[in-house]
């Protein structure tokens, strides 16, 4: 609906009430339109609906990360994973009862990667598939710091090293915003060789995948890429390994062994997926209606201004005390006899 024209009105306070009723209402269309449209992006990055399933399909690699935090070490110019001893081994039984272990030595020279302002990482990964119709599959990881160590890292009497996190990890991405979050990271003091035993841990994770799809087929609002992880980690101390068991893995001397051993096992291969649907179809629909609505809306207020002969107009009421609206002229002159 056009603006009111001010020479159409007989009444100059007419036009002005007019044109200011107009703005008004204009504003309130334009503002109206503009919250909806905000509405409407803002909807383009969450997701409308969370679907969660469970679903058979080869699980990828497992991963174990091995972190310190960033500013100490930068306090301490020394950093535990230039030193760091890792192996690794995945054990499972087949079907027919065969049982099959991948063995490893996995080098520290692996890429620096960083999940967070707050941590420098490193991560290990035996690298072989579990088939999908493993029995009772577990992954180990053997970890151990080279000594001596940096002394601020020494924790009751030299017994432990401190300033390690680690964590067990299903993204291929290790980056990954979605997985970083979910994976949590855990902080354990690793033994040192001075101990007689290997400190050993076992894993509890849930196989998880996030995966983001719209109902155009597409992946708007999508945070990451889709992406494993593990779900729901915690720990649980398990009892203590003999010394001689630790050194057979690397075959080194007392303070070149691992001391650590954590062991990921995988009590099922179903795969919790959790599915974030947006409705684009249903966001665009939405949208569209609010337009129209408002539009004719604003196109049915312009009753206020109806048009009379000769294109003149006129306010519906009239208002002597504010000097709106025009007093109607009689068709017939009555003083005319």
């Amino acid at each position: 609906m056009l603006p009111p024209k001010w020479d159409d009105f007989p009444n100059r306070n007419d036009a002005k009430c007019a044109c200011g009723i107009w703005i008004f209402l204009a504003v309130v269309f334009v503002s109206y339109l503009s919250i909806a449209t905000l509405g409407f992006i803002e909807c383009l990055d969450l997701p409308d609906n969370q679907e969660v399933y469970e679903s058979d399909h080869q699980l990828p690699v497992v991963w174990i990360r091995l972190c310190e935090l960033a500013p100490l070490q930068a306090a301490i110019n020394y950093s535990i994973l230039d030193h760091l001893i890792v192996a690794g081994r995945l054990n499972y039984l087949l079907p027919n009862g065969t049982e099959e272990i991948f063995r490893m030595n996995l080098t520290s020279d692996a890429d620096i990667f960083f999940p967070s302002p707050d941590f420098r990482c490193k991560r290990f990964s035996v690298q072989a598939l579990t088939p999908e119709d493993a029995l009772m599959p577990f992954q180990v990881f053997e970890v151990g710091i080279e000594e001596p160590f940096h002394p601020k890292l020494m924790a009751v009497n030299g017994l432990y090293t401190r300033g390690l996190f680690f964590g067990p990890s299903l993204a291929e991405n290790a980056t990954n915003p979605h997985a970083c979050q979910e994976e949590h990271l855990l902080k354990i003091w690793v033994p040192s060789s001075k101990l007689p035993k290997q400190r050993n841990l076992v894993m509890n994770v849930v196989p998880s995948q996030a995966i983001w799809t719209d109902t155009l087929g597409g992946r708007q609002g999508a945070p990451c890429d889709d992406t494993h992880f593990f779900g729901d980690i915690s720990m649980v101390m398990d009892p203590a390994l003999s010394s001689l068991e630790a050194k057979q893995y690397l075959n080194s001397s007392s303070t070149k062994r691992p001391t650590l051993r954590i062991v990921v096992p995988i009590a099922r291969q179903k795969v919790e997926v959790t599915r974030y649907e947006n409705d684009l179809v249903g966001n665009i629909l939405s949208l569209i209606s609010k337009w129209i609505s408002a539009s004719v809306i604003f196109k049915v207020l312009g009753s206020v201004f109806p048009q009379i002969r000769q294109s003149r107009h006129h306010l519906l009421m009239r208002i002597p005390e504010l000097g709106l609206g025009t007093e109607a002229q009689p068709l017939v002159d009555k003083s005319v006899p």
